[in-house]
């Protein structure tokens, strides 16, 4: 019978646990993806109307929370991330409602004599992307569950 030898050790083992490489691997993965998201929101010129430029603040106050909690962890900056996820969660809400709202306001003006059940799926497939604010809410959701800082645990 053959043994298998164990796989050899990392040459250079982290010195961080476990835990701690996840969080900081996560707000990264979250600072990044709302520093992207302001990107795209810039390529597609969001800021026409006054109610576009919430996204791209919400987008700096994430990304500001997760450098935060990245260095300097704490319990000030676990309550300053779980305000911003809050604010953010919300602000997607309200930017999926508005979207839903502007797609269903155009179909309504081009096609008059559509019911109210005959707007439901051209509100989520216009020319508004119906959900995309919900990616800034998933950013938003993930700051809270990730800000908690070890010192707190």
């Amino acid at each position: 019978m053959m043994r298998v030898s164990p796989p050899p050790p990392c040459s250079r083992p982290s010195k961080l646990p476990s835990a701690t490489r996840q969080r900081t691997g996560s707000l990264l993965l979250v600072l990044a993806g709302a520093v992207g998201l302001a990107a795209e929101l810039a390529l597609t010129e969001h800021w026409h109307d006054r109610w576009q430029y919430i996204p791209f603040a919400l987008c700096l106050l994430i990304s500001t929370a997760s450098v935060v909690c990245l260095v300097r962890p704490g319990s000030a900056a676990t309550r300053m991330a779980r305000v911003v996820a809050v604010l953010t969660v919300i602000g997607a809400c309200v930017g999926v409602g508005q979207h839903l709202w502007a797609n269903a306001t155009f179909t309504a003006e081009i096609r008059p004599s559509y019911t109210l059940s005959q707007l439901i799926i051209p509100a989520f497939t216009g020319a508004s992307p119906a959900l995309a604010p919900g990616a800034l809410g998933l950013f938003g959701a993930w700051l809270w569950l990730i800000a908690p800082c070890p010192s707190e645990r």
